[in-house]
């Protein structure tokens, strides 16, 4: 008869008591954690294989969506601008074309304190049509949405273009297959770069807006990777139960909801949320240095990201425009995630808790049977704790320290949003491996005395806290910590019922890998979306996860530490070393693929005869040819509402013969109670946009816009500190603008007007123009831009 626990077949004990693993069982751990790590991060994109545009016209094409994309996109069209104007009338000429009849609705929106005016207007244009279904509008109808304007600095190909031509295809697939049970609302909506007006407008003022029960709102903020629904309305279990039913490959998660409510972004989805209308969110973000930037083009943007959204759009308005829409509002908040792919599990909220329970239920009973086994002592499972927590804060801080590092070292930090950078993917895996090795170093170092089982339930009461932490304060995000720990617990439970060679086998090889299968599944696709949506500045929240998830893992990867001692862990680390070190020291920013980013502005003061050059951020050589050696840097607010906090680089510019813009009086009342005066605002420029200030010892009460009444509440605004501008009027498109101001007396008034162009002036041959390894930068407030000023009194 063969024995059991013979040398030959578990090997040496070490100190804890822990028999050494056969060396094809150790190999074996780790094959299972590296394919199933790749499995979770591979089908963490189940995004669909574009199809051809010889597809069947019922079904969707990324490739006759790419079409619309490369119309869109050929320039940037900020809300204004004659591009603008000119992808305005292709949607209406595509939607006419599928035997639709579009309307145009402009419409000028009001909104206070926002972009350090008083008053934010903007003369939106916004586009709406009905898709017929067979019986006609419902109570509540779905209205699907996507924003056709882009930033200036980019030509928004994949912001927005690529949602805008995704709804025209799904459109005409929808038209060429069977009806759909009802009316569908589709909305385009207009200046939402520029505050969310068009939709703001929309929810205000339209009349369709009482029809609307749902709205499906489409982003980007990159050029690839997955659509994911990031955002819901409040109470949304029965939304997110259709998604589960309708889409074929859904990608959300509530950590997503949970974070997105707490982070000042915002969508066109804000408007219609602030009016208590049900709806979702899409977006796909994945390379942020395309967002709002030049290289934002169609050839950038991945044609399997714009199927994707067809396969929600085809799916979604179908399924919804069939069901009861009043479902929508109400009810409870559901918890949802993707284990694998597009499986999207989804249950209520009103879980968590209970759940908590249960996993407290099933942590006291493993330390009730492992105490009675004497595999576990309370020794060892406070040691535990504390080791877990322990290497957490270690991981933390070193990933911290050499965040630190690499951002002095890569140039690329230097000319994108802070965080972000070309080499994302090389820092998401440099700073991976260097937690994964730094953590099993730690967690093997502090298991070798106090034996793993007492480690790995120490490390269970520290995902049961957080657990329950979540559970109560976010429990959108409670099932990270659930799961991996119900499952830890399980398989714990399995390890501390038998003698302690049995975890060296390969039964406790596939109990080790089942009980690790949440954390494997479940952290690697969220750091990596972590990763990209916040940048490299989350190294540290990688260290304390990767540490967090290797404790609650120790059985799996001691299996191939016990074998291979410290070797995986220090190759690990070496490795993420390189990775960090080679990405940091290999910046490309300044190519044609990955160019720095710079800004430059002209301004000239018609009424001096002076003229600037200004620039924010970094200068370049290309901006010092215009500001010179030796540019100041001073606030220089006579032009833009919202200065940089250390000011302008200023250089001094000629001053060109260009046209200021006009201020015409129309109409002084005799009253003086209040005082009203009429002005009309006019660039002979074709100015899209105007920027005034007021100067004034009366108090103005209120000021009307196109029509539109602003009130400045009790006691009215006061207009003579040389504070704050007072409005920001976008959209103009060359027409004049009609303002009246109602003042609580008759006092002289001092009107200082700008008007602004897109695009710096041609001057001469002498300066050149902007080399092919920099962009303008999207990440402040306003380049490339002509600016003129003028006064008037009255």
């Amino acid at each position: 008869m063969r024995d059991d626990t013979s040398p030959r077949r578990h090997g040496r004990r070490n100190q804890a008591g822990d028999a050494t693993p056969g060396l094809v069982t150790a190999l074996a751990a780790l094959v299972v954690v590296v394919l199933v790590v790749l499995v979770s991060l591979r089908s963490s994109d189940p995004s669909p294989a574009p199809l051809p545009a010889d597809a069947p016209q019922e079904v969707f094409s990324a490739a006759r969506a790419m079409e619309h994309v490369r119309a869109l996109s050929e320039e940037p069209r900020p809300t204004g601008s004659p591009a603008h104007a000119l992808a305005r009338e292709y949607i209406l000429s595509e939607l006419r074309k599928l035997g639709l009849e579009p309307e145009v609705d402009e419409d000028t929106v009001l909104d206070g304190d926002l972009w350090g005016v008083e008053i934010n207007a903007v003369r939106a244009r916004n586009i709406f049509v009905r898709l017929p279904g067979a019986s006609g509008p419902a109570a509540k109808s779905l209205l699907v949405m996507a924003h056709y304007d882009s930033v200036p600095t980019g030509p928004g190909a994949a912001d927005d273009a690529s949602s805008v031509a995704a709804i025209l295809e799904s459109i005409r697939a929808i038209r060429a297959g069977e009806a759909l049970p009802h009316d569908v609302l589709i909305l385009f909506t207009d200046a939402e770069e520029v505050g969310l007006s068009g939709a703001f407008g929309f929810t205000r003022h339209h009349p369709w807006m009482s029809e609307v029960g749902l709205v499906l709102n489409f982003e980007a903020r990159g050029n690839h990777g997955p659509v994911r629904m990031f955002r819901t309305s409040g109470g949304n279990r029965w939304l997110i139960e259709q998604l589960a039913a309708a889409a074929p490959e859904p990608v959300a998660s509530s950590v997503y909801y949970e974070a997105y409510k707490r982070l000042p972004n915002d969508t066109d989805l804000t408007a219609f949320l602030r009016a208590g209308t049900p709806g979702m969110d899409f977006a796909f973000i994945e390379g942020f240095p395309h967002y709002h930037s030049a290289l934002d083009t169609a050839d950038a943007l991945d044609p399997a990201s714009v199927q994707h959204q067809g396969s929600y759009l085809m799916s979604l308005i179908r399924a919804f425009s069939a069901a009861d829409l009043s479902q929508a509002r109400g009810g409870d908040d559901a918890i949802f995630f993707n284990p694998v792919g597009g499986w999207l599990v989804v249950y209520p909220v009103a879980w968590a808790l209970p759940l908590a329970v249960v996993a407290a239920v099933l942590f006291l009973a493993v330390l009730f049977l492992g105490f009675r086994r004497h595999r576990l002592s309370p020794a060892s499972v406070l040691a535990g704790f504390g080791g877990t927590l322990l290497a957490a804060l270690v991981c933390a801080g070193i990933a911290h320290l050499l965040w630190q590092q690499v951002f002095a070292l890569d140039s690329d930090f230097r000319w994108l949003v802070p965080g972000q950078t070309y080499d994302l993917v090389a820092y998401l895996w440099g700073f991976a491996l260097l937690g994964t090795g730094l953590g099993w170093l730690v967690c093997r170092l502090l298991t070798r005395r106090g034996g793993e089982a007492g480690f790995t339930a120490g490390a269970a009461l520290v995902w049961l806290v957080a657990t329950a932490a979540t559970s109560v304060l976010v429990p959108g995000v409670s099932y990270v910590f659930l799961w991996p720990t119900v499952f830890a617990l399980a398989g714990l439970a399995w390890l501390v019922s038998r003698d302690e060679s049995a975890a060296s086998g390969w039964i406790g090889l596939v109990v080790a890998s089942l009980a690790a299968l949440p954390v494997l599944l479940l952290l690697p696709p969220l750091l990596a979306a972590l990763f990209e949506g916040l940048g490299v500045s989350v190294a540290a929240v990688m260290g304390i996860l990767v540490a967090l998830g290797l404790a609650l893992t120790t059985p799996l990867w001691s299996l191939a530490a016990r074998r291979f001692k410290l070797l995986p862990p220090v190759a690990l680390l070496l490795a993420g070393l390189g990775i960090l070190g080679w990405a940091a020291m290999t910046a490309t920013a300044g190519t044609a693929e990955d160019p720095r980013t710079d800004s430059l502005l002209y301004g000239l003061d018609a009424q001096n005869g002076e003229a600037w050059w200004f620039s924010y951020g970094h200068a370049d050589a290309w901006t010092e040819g215009y500001l010179g050696e030796d540019p100041q840097r001073m606030p220089l607010d006579g032009f833009e509402p919202w200065p940089p906090r250390r000011g302008f680089l200023v250089g001094p510019a000629p001053a060109l013969p260009l046209s200021p813009p006009q201020v015409e009086l129309v109409e002084r009342s005799e009253e003086t109670d209040p005082y009203r005066i009429v002005v009309r605002l006019r660039s002979e420029r074709g100015a899209g946009a105007f920027y005034l200030k007021v100067e004034t010892l009366a108090r103005i009460e209120t000021l009307t816009i196109d029509g539109r009444r602003w009130d400045f509440g009790v006691g009215g605004l006061s207009a003579n500190d040389g504070g704050r501008w007072l409005l920001r009027y976008l959209g103009a498109t060359g027409e004049p603008v009609e303002l009246t101001f109602e003042l609580d007396q008759q006092q002289p008034l001092e009107l200082r007007l700008v008007d602004q162009t897109f695009g710096l002036p041609a001057i001469d041959d002498t300066v050149p123009a902007r080399p092919s390894g920099s962009m303008a930068n999207p990440y402040g407030p306003l380049t490339d831009v002509t600016l003129v000023s003028s006064r008037a009194y009255y």
